[in-house]
């Protein structure tokens, strides 16, 4: 699997997480690929993409939602 992490303002790499796929539909749009992972497996998660911690909610621009149909 590929995980998306995103550059914070404070220079921070940020792992982007939901609540629910509505929040991330609503939040990155239909097009973005998501993946589900249980809370006990972010620790392990964060250690193998290099990430500094998460961001919830985290709201992307127009022009960094992917492309296509939506889901």
């Amino acid at each position: 699997a590929v995980c998306e992490l995103r550059r914070l303002v404070d220079d921070r790499l940020a792992l982007p997480v939901y609540a629910s796929v509505e929040e991330l539909v609503a939040r990155c749009g239909g097009a973005q690929p998501w993946m589900a992972v249980p809370t006990g497996r972010l620790p392990a998660l964060l250690a193998a993409t290099g990430a500094d911690g998460v961001v919830e909610g985290l709201e992307l621009p127009a022009e960094l939602r992917h492309r296509g149909g939506d889901r």
